[in-house]
């Protein structure tokens, strides 16, 4: 009895598991931006300097 509980309990991890895997490895195609032909975003202005309020820290920029 103890055999087929511990299988039947394998069996349930193992298709959770598996079930977990392939919706985690799933094509989600919101992240993916492609370019359909129009580089207008390359003209685009450069960024503004940032002006915070006076007494605001800041977080330290490298680079």
């Amino acid at each position: 009895m103890a055999y087929s509980v511990q299988k039947s309990r394998l069996a349930k991890v193992a298709g959770v598991s598996l079930v977990l895997l392939l919706a985690a490895c799933s094509s989600d195609s919101r992240y993916k931006r492609q370019v359909s032909g129009d580089e207008a975003y390359l003209q685009a202005s450069p960024l503004s300097e940032l002006h915070a309020p006076a007494g605001m820290i800041l977080p330290i920029q490298v680079g």
